[in-house]
């Protein structure tokens, strides 16, 4: 499992390490619509 990555929802260029961006399939934000704020909902 990769180290997590901190990704902010609302800026629309999100940093992603070169090394993993060839093999991402996917992202997994668990319990976030619940505690976020809702313009991160609306960007999500």
């Amino acid at each position: 499992m990769p180290q997590t990555l901190e990704i902010d929802v609302e800026k629309i260029t999100w940093k992603i390490p070169l090394r993993l961006a060839h093999s991402l399939q996917g992202i997994v934000s668990i319990n976030m619509i619940r505690v976020a704020y809702w313009s991160c909902t609306v960007a999500l």
